[in-house]
């Protein structure tokens, strides 16, 4: 029962990221803009993939910007860029350690990072690394399979948002991905 159940979680991710990617590619996803708080963004995202990185034993230590990071922003599009992006951080690191989020702001501009301390991405993948099905290192996720749509999920997101992302990493010393979102005045 736990290998079926395990295996429908599994299926009804896949058939999310399709219908997702399938959505996007026709302009139908809406973004709802309105004034968000992007420190609580940010706890929200990892409340909730800490169950799923507990499971492969991994934890998250989080760091937001002591002052309010206002964004006119879809929220609930946000927080799915960074569950993205904290779960396949979870899944390249090794149990017992940590992935590392941090939240500041600088010029006008949030930017969440989220650092694993997994097996890093070569130069030549970093540059398709958000087309749809890409997969880096495929076997490489300790049995966690991927459709391969998530970063590219990510990519268009944060394109609709007006924002920005990027990967920092070199082979065997991890990977930093990041979004960047304009902040707020008003």
């Amino acid at each position: 029962l736990e290998v079926a159940s395990r295996n429908g979680d599994r299926l009804l991710m896949l058939v999310n990221d399709i219908i997702d990617a399938q959505a996007l590619s026709e302009g139908k996803v809406k973004i709802d803009r309105k004034p968000v708080d992007l420190n609580e963004v940010v706890t929200t995202a990892v409340e909730n993939c800490t169950p799923y990185a507990a499971k492969l034993q991994v934890s998250y230590r989080i760091k937001t910007s002591s002052d309010r990071m206002m964004a006119y922003t879809d929220g609930a599009r946000v927080t799915q860029v960074l569950v993205n992006l904290l779960s396949n951080a979870a899944k390249f690191t090794a149990a017992g350690d940590v992935v590392e989020v941090n939240a500041t702001q600088y010029q006008g501009v949030a930017r969440i990072e989220v650092k694993d301390h997994g097996i890093g991405i070569s130069e030549y993948e970093q540059n398709n690394i958000f087309s749809p099905f890409h997969q880096t290192n495929p076997g490489s996720t300790a049995g966690n399979k991927s459709s391969g749509l998530g970063l590219s999920i990510t990519k268009q997101l944060m394109d609709l948002l007006g924002g920005k992302v990027g990967v920092q990493s070199s082979e065997g010393q991890g990977a930093t991905f990041w979004i960047e979102l304009k902040l707020h005045s008003g």
